[in-house]
């Protein structure tokens, strides 16, 4: 290919990303001065409604840093794996990891678990992962119960709600229907370290009638106001999220800056005690020591892959039948 021509195409490129940088900056600039208003008074939201693409997030105050405390809690995390045809078979695995740990009498339980499925063009593996996580998470609650169960990523059903109306109310009624089979003394939350949801941003522009295409992420609005307000630096922005859906009414969500990290935590109810996460936070050195943990078992390696691969070929090719005794000696 032309080098000339190579060079035109990227210098394009290159020239819009910084001219998408600059009106995303001043954007920031903009909304991050009406931030603290946002959530310091009542600003009246009737003019805007939530929607499935356009949830919005309706402020619930700000809450300074609880002291951290210590407690009983349960991580859980996942991972997922695909093979393609050119591998030899059309599989999928998830793999599961759940980790309880109590903090105050010094002890720790582990449960791992992989699930294989063949391949569904019409299912995506995020959503059986999304279920899969969320029911050993319930499941390692009622057996272990927990303080906290604490989910490594979003609480938030977000691969649902890109489903049609039907197929989205069914899942999300099995979704509520989980999390209604929590203890009841156990809270649920899920933690986001680098999230890039856009909720705040896009309710401040909304009633700031700004028409802008720029896409502004919450973290860096909350980074820029955090600069220049360092008095909100060991406080959390609570607020309740709006889909315009009834079976999602009861979503909150918290964004608060640790170190140089904007987290975030989702949850469902109306949970304000945030002290265990901040000494999960303190443990871990800026994120939850419990789904370090959960992360590391989950976790399938490109060696995890090759023994995968090679079972699934082995069993593939009718040897199924071996009993687990003389699978161990091919070990």
């Amino acid at each position: 290919m032309d080098a000339l021509l190579i060079a035109k195409k990227l210098k394009e490129f290159f020239d819009s990303r910084v001219l998408e940088n600059l009106q995303a900056e001043k954007e920031i600039e903009e909304l991050s001065e009406t931030l603290e208003d946002f959530f310091a008074k009542d600003i009246p939201l009737h003019s805007c409604s939530g929607d499935i693409k356009n949830p919005l997030a309706i402020p619930e105050g700000l809450l300074p840093f609880p002291r951290p405390l210590p407690g009983r809690v349960l991580g859980v995390d996942g991972g997922e794996s695909q093979f393609s045809h050119h591998e030899g078979l059309s599989l999928e695995v998830v793999s599961l990891a759940a980790v309880y740990i109590d903090y105050i009498n010094s002890s720790i339980k582990t449960f791992v678990d992989l699930q294989p499925f063949e391949k569904e063009l019409d299912f995506p593996l995020t959503l059986k992962r999304f279920f899969l996580e969320l029911e050993t998470a319930i499941s390692k609650a009622n057996e272990w119960r927990p303080d906290i169960l604490l989910l490594d990523g979003s609480l938030i059903p977000w691969p649902l709600l890109r489903l049609n109306n039907e197929e989205r109310k069914k899942e999300l009624l099995r979704w509520k229907e989980l999390l209604g089979k929590l203890p009841a003394k156990t809270k649920i939350f899920g933690f986001i370290s680098d999230s890039n949801a856009s909720e705040l941003a896009n309710t401040l522009q909304r009633l700031l009638s700004n028409k802008s295409a720029t896409k502004v992420l919450d973290k860096h609005l909350l980074k820029r106001f955090l600069t220049k307000q360092p008095q909100y630096r060991e406080s959390l922005f609570i607020f309740k999220l709006d889909f315009g859906e009834c079976l999602l009414s009861e979503i909150s969500a918290a964004y608060f800056l640790f170190g140089n990290e904007v987290c975030r935590l989702e949850w469902f109810g109306r949970e304000r005690d945030f002290s265990i996460i901040l000494d999960l936070l303190n443990k871990g050195k800026g994120y939850p020591s419990v789904l370090k943990e959960a992360h590391k078992l989950a976790s399938l390696s490109q060696k995890d892959r090759e023994v995968i691969l090679g079972f699934a070929n082995s069993f593939r090719r009718k040897i199924a039948n071996l009993s687990l005794k003389g699978l161990q000696k091919r070990l």
